[in-house]
């Protein structure tokens, strides 16, 4: 149901599609980053085993409310993520 709601416009697929690609991708780097699957953070405490973890899951708060802000900008601003392969294109 989801990809259906969220399949590429028929007019403009290959600005759409690479703009739900966009979201989709910085969606996942702050699933990385954020409980219950923070694949980041478990991987940083079998490196430093002697860092609580409570002490690495406030060290990642900042980054998450970054990457919510940013994915936020490009959905309400898709131009913003859009430029650079826009201007690639030309």
């Amino acid at each position: 149901m989801i990809m259906v709601r969220f399949s590429p416009d028929p007019v403009q697929p290959e600005v759409r599609s690479l703009w739900v690609g966009l979201v989709v991708c910085i969606s996942l780097q702050i699933s990385f980053l954020s409980p219950p699957f923070a694949y980041s953070i478990f991987y940083l405490k079998g490196i430093a085993p002697d860092i609580p973890l409570n002490d690495i899951y406030r060290g990642v708060i900042p980054f998450v409310l970054l990457q919510v802000l940013i994915t936020l900008l490009c959905i309400i601003f898709p131009d913003l993520c859009l430029w650079l392969p826009r201007a690639l294109s030309h």
